[in-house]
This record gives structure tokens, sequence and C-alpha cells, in this order.
């Protein structure tokens, strides 16, 4: 779980620093962030859905997030610098809101591991004294 904690957070913080970027920074390096953040978003999110393939919610965030990292290749080297600038904007507003998706359902799925855990009271002998202990 530890992998996917730190895939999103990279992905949420990446996304971040792209917003801030778009108003900071000329259009022409805006584009090419633009293309970077894409392309490692799109390494991060496809090795999610692959590493994490039997937990369905997981590979349904990170899907949208390799189709949105996709889509800002694609746009960040097709559209003109000032539609660019526009456009990583939103994208970068929907990778941060994917992001925390995909945190809130790492912590969602940690919960649930805690909660399977039940408690069960041992037969009371000299040795527990009727003690409780956890049963996994």
């Amino acid at each position: 779980m530890l992998i996917r904690f730190t895939s999103w957070i990279a992905v949420a913080v990446a996304a971040a620093f792209l917003v801030v970027a778009q108003a900071s920074f000329i259009a022409d390096t805006t584009m090419w962030l633009t293309f970077g953040i894409g392309a490692g978003a799109l390494l991060v999110s496809s090795g999610l859905a692959v590493y994490y393939r039997k937990h369905l919610p997981t590979v349904a965030t990170a899907g949208i997030a390799g189709v949105l990292s996709a889509w800002m290749i694609v746009s960040s080297l097709v559209f003109s610098l000032s539609t660019v600038v526009t456009l990583a904007l939103g994208e970068a507003l929907a990778l941060g809101a994917l992001g925390v998706i995909g945190l809130t359902i790492n912590e969602l799925a940690r919960e649930h591991v805690v909660h399977t855990l039940e408690t069960t009271t041992i037969a009371a002998d000299a040795a527990t004294d009727g003690r409780h202990a956890l049963v996994g």
C-alpha cells in the first residue's frame, strides 16, 4: 500500500506544481512542463493500474488519470501556446483531484483492513487470565 500512497502523492504534487507553473512561467515553459508531467503521470497511473489490477476503484481512478495524462501529452504538442496555457490549468486541477481521489481510495482500503480484525476472548486459564487477543 506504500507504493499506491506514494504514487498518488506524487501525482497530486506534480499537478499542484503545474497549477502554480501555469501562472508563473512563460507559455513555452508551461507547454514543456505539461508534456513532462503528463508523461510522468501516464507512467505512474499505468503502473498503478497494472500493479493493483484486482482492486477495481484503484484501476478505475488510475485509468481515468491515464487517459487524462495522455490527453495532456497530446494537447501540449498540438494546440497553440495560449491554448496550452489555458488547458494546462484545467488539466492540472483535474489531475490533482484524481490524485486526492486516489489517496482517499488508498486510505479507505487501509481502514477496511484494520476493521476486519476482530477481538475474541480466549478461554480463561492460568496463562491468559481471561485477557483478550487479536485474531486476524
